[in-house]
């Protein structure tokens, strides 16, 4: 369940979703997308009211990268990234190939394109599930001129370079695509090094948000985790930070 929450999210951002087990991260998520109702208020994607019934609307206006990516049929990578821009038939096949290289390029995937998707690792499904949102995210800017790009825990399978890749990746859509992008990580210091603004969700606490400095304090941390925390400058990145837990 999503407790009582008034968000802004603009074109141009990255908000990081932070909070504990069973705080609601992935429900707010959801909220967001029109993939659950709302109980009270609106959620609006641009000037348009988010309609859960409205499938077509919603793959028109947002990208979502869930947890898992459940597919029954063993189709190619290049097929799977495809059908990021399976809701803009009026889209070029120039156009799309376009889109699909430069996500195989994003992340890695150059000697993957024409393996079975089952075929590949947990690691590596993930990497083609996030070129196939990447492509839907560019399709969306195109025909908007903004994107809401919505990712749950997208870097949870990846290895340490991968992680930093997708991140990469990410930051960059949203600085150059002018994309409108909320994630869920676990990760305080990879939040701390991305995010623009943060929300931070507790089963104890009425939820919090503001820019990284407001919420990743040393108070705020140990009363939301539950456990003593180190907030300190980091020693390679100005105004950036660092936390440690203290074991």
């Amino acid at each position: 369940m999503v407790p009582p929450l008034s968000l802004t999210l603009e074109p141009g951002e990255l908000m990081g979703v932070l909070g504990p087990n069973g705080a609601g991260k992935s429900s707010l998520l959801s909220t967001c997308t029109g993939e659950l109702p709302v109980a009270t208020g609106t959620i609006h994607l641009g000037k348009q009211v988010v309609n859960p019934n409205d499938a077509q609307q919603l793959a028109r206006s947002r990208a979502v990268l869930p947890q898992q990516s459940h597919l029954a049929f063993n189709l190619s990578v290049l097929d799977i990234i495809q059908m990021g821009a399976y809701a803009f038939p009026e889209c070029s096949q120039d156009q799309v190939n376009q889109w699909c290289d430069r996500a195989v390029a994003a992340v890695e995937l150059h000697t993957h394109v024409n393996r079975p998707y089952q075929a590949l690792s947990g690691g590596e499904q993930q990497r083609v599930q996030f070129a196939r949102v990447m492509v839907q995210t560019l399709a969306i800017q195109q025909a908007c001129g903004h994107a809401f790009l919505f990712l749950d825990e997208p870097t949870a399978s990846l290895d340490s370079r991968h992680q930093s890749l997708l991140m990469r990746v990410v930051k960059r859509l949203v600085t150059e695509e002018s994309v409108a992008a909320m994630i869920v990580l676990h990760d305080l210091n990879m939040a701390a090094r991305w995010c623009d603004k943060m929300v931070l969700l507790s089963p104890d606490h009425p939820p919090q948000h503001g820019t990284v400095s407001e919420i990743l304090t040393k108070e705020t941390l140990e009363s939301v985790f539950r456990m003593a925390m180190h907030v300190l400058p980091h020693p390679m990145r100005p105004d950036g930070w660092l936390i440690l837990p203290n074991e």
